[in-house]
């Protein structure tokens, strides 16, 4: 098949599908990364073909990838000095992953081999300047380096944002898409921003959020009058964390009350917000990010918080993130979710999937011209402790705009433990927030939790 170029004249780095008669490679194959996420996740199982007619196997396939990607990228390379392959995985990866996946790179005809964990390196990489941890990585000669991102759903976007300090280093990326049309510069944009918000967290990354809550008639009998947070969930003072958040709850009490100790960690900031802005506009910059990609539990809760800003923030807006962020605010502000994506030149707001799909959020009235941002956000780019990051603090936002402005946040969110839980988030004062909790299949109030912010 016929390759393409980009503008520069290097070939795109291609991507592989597996159709009935066979793998297809290049461009063509963007519209479904599964492929390529399948070849890294079976690249262990000798016994795993998926190229039917060709019979080809996963590491037989990645490969394949991988030496269209290297000749174009080395033709492209010649004048380069040292170069060098990054490859970014998670910690856990065992020693047999690593040499199977480096000798697939070696027989492809990549260069030296360079191991990026993940997600510390975003960490890590969060607090250098001026390249400082990748030339630690890999040297100072190098003028080119392509990442391999060698495991789904995990993230790049570290090594693409420091990498991109450097000037003269050229960055080449192999990841579930196929070309990168521009997402390397966006997602070290992006990183960059994350990394500027979570700036001051070295000893400990996460939030450390106290709450005291007065809880009653919680439902667990007669004389439940108050019910402490699980030894699981940190008593009362809550340490974030993933870990934390994934651990299934022993029970629906201790589920309720995690989402009151999540409610906490999304209006972190909003009590500050207000007593800095009591005469605040309510003209908002920002979409805010909530969206099911989002590990965290509340991320997918809070998902309908966002946006808020109406058609004029939409147009002024910073970032679009999250499919159903997306589709939400189409919904609410009458605009129409399935407008065509007219041009990758033309300028627009909308939401890079991972398979490659946009969702638009695009005003009616959009006209050539008009400012905006196409920003790719899918799970392999951002580390999830970044991702908190991010939802604490655009998230944050969008609830302290919400409730300033309305005073009141009711939702809806399902417990693990199958509770259809209704939930009224009510800011009662400067340092306080009340969440009432009541069974939506039943109609039973649950009891209510105070929750105070400390500043």
């Amino acid at each position: 098949m016929k390759e393409l170029e980009d503008r520069e004249g290097h070939l795109e780095t291609p991507a592989a599908i597996a159709y009935e008669e066979g793998w297809k490679f290049g461009r063509a194959a963007m519209d479904s990364p599964n492929a390529v996420t399948s070849m890294k996740s079976h690249i262990l199982d000798r016994d795993w073909v998926e190229g039917r007619s060709l019979g080809i196997s996963a590491s037989d396939a990645l490969k394949r990838v991988l030496q269209r990607c290297a000749g174009g990228w080395q033709d492209g390379m010649k004048s380069a000095t040292q170069v060098a392959t990054g490859a970014a995985c998670p910690t856990s990866f065992s020693t047999q992953e690593r040499e199977t996946f480096e000798s697939v790179f070696q027989q492809a005809g990549l260069p030296e081999i360079v191991w990026v964990n993940e997600p510390e390196a975003a960490l890590i990489g969060s607090r250098t300047e001026d390249g400082e941890w990748l030339t630690s990585e890999l040297g100072d000669q190098e003028e080119s380096v392509v990442v391999v991102d060698v495991a789904a759903n995990r993230t790049t976007a570290s090594l693409l944002a420091v990498a991109r300090r450097r000037e003269h280093l050229r960055v080449d990326l192999v990841a579930q898409r196929s070309a990168p049309v521009g997402g390397e510069a966006v997602l070290g944009r992006l990183a960059g921003l994350l990394c500027e918000r979570g700036s001051g967290h070295r000893e400990n990354p996460y939030w450390q959020i106290t709450a005291r809550r007065e809880a009653r008639n919680i439902g667990r009998g007669e004389g439940a009058s108050a019910i402490p947070l699980g030894e699981d969930l940190g008593g009362n003072t809550v340490e974030v964390s993933l870990a934390e958040w994934e651990q299934e709850a022993s029970d629906e009490l201790e589920s309720i009350a995690a989402v009151a100790s999540e409610c906490v960690e999304a209006g972190e900031d909003l009590l500050r917000s207000i007593r800095r802005n009591q005469k605040r506009t309510r003209r908002h910059r920002y979409i805010a990010a909530g969206g099911g990609w989002l590990l965290s539990p509340v991320g997918r809760r809070l998902n309908f918080l966002s946006p808020f800003a109406g058609r004029e923030g939409i147009r002024d807006a910073t970032f679009v993130v999250s499919r159903g962020a997306a589709r939400y605010g189409a919904m609410v502000y009458g605009l129409e979710p399935e407008i065509e994506f007219r041009s990758s030149q033309r300028p627009a707001i909308g939401v890079e999937l991972g398979n490659g799909l946009t969702d638009k959020v695009l005003p009616e009235d959009w006209e050539e011209g008009d400012t905006g941002f196409r920003v790719y956000t899918n799970s392999e780019y951002l580390s999830g402790a970044m991702r908190m990051r991010w939802f604490s603090g655009f998230a944050g936002e969008a609830l302290s705009n919400r409730l300033i402005a309305e005073k009141l946040v009711e939702f809806e969110t399902q417990t693990k433990g199958g509770l259809l839980l209704g939930v009224k988030l009510e800011a009662t004062s400067r340092d306080r927030l009340r969440a009432d909790f009541r069974d939506l299949r039943s109609g039973h109030h649950l009891g209510d939790v105070l929750i105070e912010l400390k500043g």
